[in-house]
């Protein structure tokens, strides 16, 4: 029998707390750790959990911000800039696609923007490079992915709605101001 998505989604609930518990003990981006490859394998089994959900149900904004969320975790725990320009890209795809379904869905919108925020981290902010024309080619990709970011997270830190919105208009205002620093380098 093939599990209703509440019980797929109920397998993940307990992917934070080891995840969590697991990256603490890692060391800085791009040193191996064994706890790194522990880490990275619980969010690889969150995104296939995540697709087997919308395999189930067809559609959802909740598997696709959680599976867009498992793939930034995983980017932050890449070894190499390739492998977390793939999943910090194949993030935004997801939390891309919802927005195109539900564009006030304010979760969406700020967890978009950290993942434009994250990849834009991995561009050399001095343009840098070995030629000139990828250096600026980098300089504004990373500029198109900032200012995007900030018009998310403009949009969120401003928007009213329910009790309970209030934590995240808070992160996305503190997000806001890191994203308008990086834009100013």
């Amino acid at each position: 029998a093939v599990p209703c998505a509440d019980e797929l989604l109920a397998d993940v609930l307990t992917l934070p707390s080891l995840y969590c518990s697991t990256v603490h003990l890692v060391p800085a981006p791009g040193v191996y750790c064994g706890r790194r490859g522990e880490a990275s394998a619980l969010l690889m089994r969150a995104g296939e959990i995540f697709r087997r959900v919308l395999e189930v149900d067809g559609w959802s904004s909740r598997a696709l911000v959680n599976w867009g969320k498992a793939l930034v975790g995983r980017a932050e725990l890449a070894a190499d800039v390739a492998a977390a320009t793939k999943l910090y890209s194949a993030a935004i795809d997801k939390f891309e696609a919802v927005l195109e379904e539900d564009p006030g869905l304010a979760v969406a919108k700020y967890r978009c923007a950290l993942a434009m925020q994250g990849l834009a981290g991995l561009q050399n902010p001095a343009g840098g490079g070995s030629a000139v024309a990828a250096g600026n080619s980098s300089s504004r990709q990373r500029s198109v992915l900032l200012g995007d970011a900030a018009r998310y997270l403009s949009d969120v830190a401003a928007a009213g709605g329910a009790v309970g919105d209030e934590g995240l208009r808070e992160a996305a205002g503190v997000a806001l101001r890191q994203v308008q620093g990086q834009l100013e380098l």
